[in-house]
């Protein structure tokens, strides 16, 4: 209403000029003419000239740009090769891998037969133990057979010759007693008796010497035996001890070979175990050696992309800063308050760069000082220097904006200055210039709410629809993408500082793994070292196992013999005792029938002393073959006894031999399949060691592969790394082509704004036209500057009028851009003017009259107006009251709970005042004073943020509530207390927690996992507990 009331008041002195304005009418379309024809020769040549460095410029930038694409393309196809290697270098990486799993297997294969082979070459030295006691028992049995079998041999020759000489004497015998016969006929019947008599005399006188001579060969081979007895007896207490000492010795070296086979098998399994880590802590390494050299890369492009973005920003800087730079540069000027361009003040949302971009336009680059009078200075420095088109903001001048209020649908983002980020001192200008501007997602909800008519609507791709109907898009020439790069300046130092923190970390677990693998070949080095020393002392130890068991085997041997021998003596003294006692008996009675005999013979010879010598003789001589027979047949006697005795003997001993050889049998086969095993075991292992041999021959060609490859992916990487370097450097230069390009576009930009503002038109051919225009107005240059002409335009009363002059005319740039001042200054003399001084009198006269009573119209409505302001004020001001305690008193409840105790308040900034009033935070945790927010700890601040929005969900519950890990900076206790209040307010709202810790994810109904595989693709593991079973 201040304005129809201030346009009323002005159109009442301006009826009264408008007569003096048609006077000056004349005068200065003669002067506008001659400065249109002027002007058109001056800016047809800037024009053309401009053009032509534009060209130039352009066809700079066209070869930068195939010297990129060439660059590019290098990258490309050297990226490709590299990365074929690379794959080819994992391939072969793997094949090694299973060639190495494969080796160790047939070693672990190798060392089991190892075993089976040793255990085998033990039983089999056992068995070859059995075999040589029993070789000794079978020699022993041999030797004492072959001594029987030669006593034997003697006894049947001695058995023979006594046969020869008993048949001898039995001859002698016959022919004694035929001629005692013949002597005897001639005897009586008494000579008979006394033969008879002295016959049985001398048959028992040889009797009892047959039985004295063998008692006295009994007596001689029991004393021998009996000798033989005690020295086995002897040699079988040494043979006992000697075998106790083995035994004993065997017994301890056993304990000691089980100990030392523990101790091996202990020690291989270490030895595995060493090996088995150490693959896998080599295989860790090549991984994170992998790692760093791909962060390092990684590093390497945003430190290049970071280098061309910084250039870039610098060279926009630079242009943004170019126009105002003369006037900054001033010596005799000086501009205060100067904040900055609009561009470097805001922060804008990811994904909402382009639609702020369109929705500023040319304020993108608008500067911002402190007060009007600086903003002013600057204008008139800059009018005068005439350089590029600024804008300009001057922040204590600016009129308060509200932005709009909007309900959140489906399609719309908000409000574009509610969404944009920036200092508070900036505000004001955001919500002028953005908050009548709607960001939606596309273009047919643009359409939607542009029909609304509550102001400009933009989408996100960067299309603006005006509330009049101006539809604009794509991006300035010289502005576009500021955003982005902004972020993407923002963004990259992080991401390297995250690399850098990642790299630092991966090698400091690369030192870590160095220092294990260290640590492990070291320990595998002594395992190794000391298997082979237990090995060593175990093979001495067996062989003093062998040894013993040998010496055992012998002197088992020998005892048994000397036991067989000693029970073979003990018969054989029984039974030469039983033989002593009958043999005394049978002298005792043939002493008896002896000397009964002689008695009857010496009556005889008494009574046959008639006989003669021959008689005598023949006796005699009978008597002596008769002694010597009984003598014989004796002795005969007892040899038939002892080879019976003998042969028994022989007999037993042969079955034992039987018996052992038996024995000696099986123990061969059973060393001959020992021995078989061991050697298909030996062929298995040998079998083994080739195909491990044929390993070790496949490898090193593998490692010279891996190696060339490796070679091959570091020359190609130094390519693509010098690729690179080119790229970067045809990116520079065309930046700076770019720069250039956009520098003379700007220029050319500025010329055509000037030429548009002096009224001028260019065409598409390049000459510089009058626009024809059906009211002759100010130009925008009279309301600048000091007016030096007098006002009389008799010097120039010539009309130099020149025709159209097209951009290539030859002029004199200095003479015509003095003569275009004069022109200038006289027609600021003149001033404005205006010929249609009465259509414009009655146009004004019928607006007086219109605006008087759209004045009354709007006095009525201005009432009606302010005091439904008034009660919105008073609605606005009950409600946030209500709220704002509801609020306070939920978050001190949480803040409570939270912290276990202590308490927490909101306070109005401007308690009377609850249209202006902001709010603080009063916290005091437990054992502490009470302080402000910025005065708390990191967690402490995420309790107490948590306790605000949790109080604010439950005064005005939301559909649904996204908190991105919320709980990282809470202990164990405050994450339960977190988890509790989530599960209360989850009855009124969904919530959605991004989180790490444990316990929040255990409270969750349905959770989802993502994580990021070696191929940088993110995946989804999702999981629905009410699905998983209760057990």
């Amino acid at each position: 209403m201040e304005r129809v009331q201030f346009l009323v008041d002005e159109i009442d002195p301006r009826l009264s000029q408008l007569e003096r304005q048609a006077r000056r009418a004349a005068r200065h379309e003669q002067l506008s003419q001659e400065l249109t024809d002027a002007l058109q020769a001056w800016y047809g040549h800037l024009w053309q000239e401009k053009r032509e460095t534009l060209g130039t410029a352009r066809l700079t930038l066209d070869r930068c740009q195939q010297e990129q694409a060439r660059a590019e393309a290098e990258i490309k196809t050297w990226e490709e090769q590299l990365a074929a290697v690379r794959e080819e270098l994992t391939r072969k990486r793997s094949a090694i891998s299973d060639r190495a799993l494969h080796h160790q297997r047939l070693s672990e294969q190798v060392s089991r037969l190892q075993e089976r082979i040793a255990l085998a070459y033990q039983q089999h030295s056992g068995v070859i133990g059995r075999r040589q006691q029993l070789q000794l028992e079978l020699e022993a049995l041999e030797k004492e057979m072959l001594n029987l079998a030669r006593s034997s041999v003697e006894d049947s020759r001695r058995r023979t010759a006594l046969e020869e000489e008993l048949e001898a004497g039995r001859r002698a015998l016959s022919q004694a007693q035929q001629e005692l016969e013949s002597l005897e006929q001639e005897s009586s019947g008494m000579q008979r008796q006394a033969a008879t008599g002295e016959e049985k005399a001398a048959r028992t006188r040889a009797a009892v010497s047959d039985v004295e001579a063998r008692l006295r060969s009994l007596v001689e081979t029991r004393s021998r035996l009996e000798e033989e007895t005690a020295q086995q007896e002897e040699h079988r207490q040494a043979i006992i001890s000697q075998m106790v000492e083995a035994a004993r010795n065997l017994s301890g070296y056993r304990a000691e070979e089980k100990r030392q086979n523990e101790t091996i098998v202990a020690a291989l399994q270490e030895q595995d175990a060493l090996k088995s880590r150490l693959e896998k802590s080599q295989v860790s390494l090549l991984t994170l050696q992998e790692s760093c050299r791909l962060r390092d890369l990684e590093i390497e492009r945003l430190e290049a992309r970071l280098g061309v973005l910084t250039d870039a920003q610098q060279a926009q800087n630079a242009r943004t800063r170019a126009t105002a730079a003369p006037a900054l540069e001033a010596g005799d000027t000086q501009v205060h308050g100067l904040l900055g361009v609009l561009s470097s003040l805001i922060r804008v949302p990811k994904g909402l760069e382009r639609a702020i971009e369109a929705a500023l336009a040319e304020n993108l680059q608008a500067m911002l000082v402190e007060h009007q009078k600086d903003a002013l200075a600057l204008v008139q420095e800059l009018a005068r220097q005439e350089v590029g088109r600024v804008v300009i903001f001057p922040l204590d001048s600016l009129k308060e904006v509200y932005p709009l209020n909007i309900m959140k649908e489906q399609g719309v983002v908000g409000v574009a200055s509610r969404l944009v980020k920036c200092d508070g001192r900036y505000r004001k200008i955001i919500d002028s210039l953005l908050g009548r501007t709607i960001i939606v997602e596309d273009l047919d909800t643009a359409l939607r709410i542009l029909r609304r008519g509550m102001g400009s609507v933009v989408t996100r791709d960067g299309i603006l629809l005006h509330p009049m109907g101006l539809i604009s898009t794509g991006r300035p020439t010289s502005e576009g993408n500021v955003f982005a790069r902004q972020q993407e300046l923002a963004s990259i130092p992080k991401a390297i500082e995250r690399l850098i923190r990642s790299r630092q970390a991966a090698e400091q677990e690369t030192e870590r793994l160095r220092s294990r693998i260290a640590e492990d070949e070291s320990d595998l080095q002594r395992v190794t070292q000391t298997l082979a020393t237990i090995q060593e002392q175990r093979m001495r130890a067996q062989d003093v196992i062998a040894r013993d068991r040998h010496l055992l085997a012998q002197l088992r041997g020998e005892l048994r013999w000397l036991i067989t021998s000693q029970r073979r003596s003990t018969k054989q003294l029984t039974s030469f005792t039983q033989q002593d006692q009958r043999l005394q008996e049978e002298r005792e009675q043939l002493l008896a029938q002896a000397a009964e005999a002689q008695e009857v013979t010496q009556y005889l010879r008494s009574a046959a002393g008639l006989f003669g010598e021959r008689r005598q003789t023949l006796l005699q001589r009978v008597t002596e073959c008769s002694t010597n027979v009984a003598s014989l047949d004796g002795e005969l006697r007892s040899l038939s006894h002892i080879q019976e005795t003998r042969q028994a003997t022989l007999t037993k001993m042969d079955a034992d031999m039987t018996a052992k050889q038996a024995e000696l049998h099986g123990i061969e086969l059973e060393s001959t399949s020992l021995t078989e095993n061991a050697e298909a075991n030996w062929r298995e292992v040998e079998k083994l060691n080739q195909e491990l041999k044929r390993y070790s021959e496949d490898v090193d060609p593998a490692q010279q592969i891996i190696a060339a490859l490796e070679g091959q992916e570091r020359d190609a990487q130094a390519k693509e790394a010098a690729a690179r370097n080119r790229l970067l450097s045809a990116e520079r230069q065309l930046l700076e082509a770019e720069s250039k390009v956009h520098h003379h576009l700007d220029d050319l930009q500025s010329l055509r704004q000037r030429i548009e503002a002096d009224g001028l038109t260019l065409t598409s051919g390049g000459e510089v036209r009058a626009t024809p225009m059906p009211t002759l107005e100010s130009p925008a240059w009279l309301s600048s500057g000091d007016g030096n002409g007098d006002g009389d335009g008799d010097s120039h009363t010539r009309s130099s009028r020149l025709p159209p002059v097209a951009g290539g005319a030859v002029i004199d740039p200095q003479t015509m851009e003095e003569r275009i001042q004069r022109l200038r200054a006289q027609l600021r003399a003149v001033g404005p003017v205006n010929p249609q001084a009465e259509a414009e009198y009655d146009e004004l006269k019928e607006r007086h009259t219109f605006l008087t009573s759209q004045l009354a119209d709007l006095s009525a409505g201005e009432r009606s107006l302010l005091e439904a302001i008034d009660e919105l004020d008073e609605i606005i001001c009950r409600r946030f009251e209500e709220t704002f305690h509801q609020v306070a008193e939920r978050f001190s409840k949480y803040f409570t709970t939270f912290f276990g105790g202590g308490q927490a308040k909101l306070v109005l900034t401007e308690p009377e005042d609850y249209r202006t009033a902001g709010v603080d935070i009063v916290a005091r945790p437990p054992g502490k004073r009470l302080q402000s927010l910025s005065m708390l700890s990191g967690g402490e601040k995420a309790l107490t943020a948590v306790s605000l929005l949790f109080a604010l969900l439950q005064t005005n519950p939301s559909p649904f509530c996204v908190l991105d890990e919320v709980d990282a900076m809470l202990d164990e206790a405050n994450v339960g207390r977190f988890v509790t209040a989530i599960r209360e307010l989850a009855q009124q709202t969904q919530f959605i927690v991004i989180t790490h810790n444990r316990r929040t994810i255990e409270t969750a109904d349905n959770i989802y996992g993502v994580s990021m595989g070696d191929d940088s693709i993110s995946r989804v593991l999702s999981l629905r507990l009410s699905d998983v079973p209760a057990n």
